[in-house]
């Protein structure tokens, strides 16, 4: 799932305690269930397309599974790794 719903948001725009905190209950949102349910997590950054920004993937596993989570990861990685290989010819 994507770690985050949203780009960063500038400081200039979290001028107010209450607009700090929207944003950081819409931000967490996608991370939050892992921490409630003591589940490992990891957030890979992804290569940005063409003019977009980049993004993160979080991976998440059972609690206990850190070694699982973190060869998924690992496995994403390298092929993220050959995919951009591959691009470059």
């Amino acid at each position: 799932m994507p770690t985050t719903p949203d780009l960063a948001t500038p400081v200039a725009e979290l001028q107010s305690l209450d607009a700090a905190k929207a944003w950081n209950r819409r931000a967490f949102r996608n991370t939050r269930p892992t921490n409630l349910f003591g589940q490992c997590a990891v957030s890979l950054p992804l290569p940005a397309a063409d003019g977009d920004l980049p993004a993160g993937l979080q991976i998440a596993c059972p609690h206990g599974e850190d070694r699982r989570m973190l060869a998924i990861a690992v496995a994403i990685e390298d092929a993220l790794r050959q995919d951009r290989k591959s691009d470059r010819g």
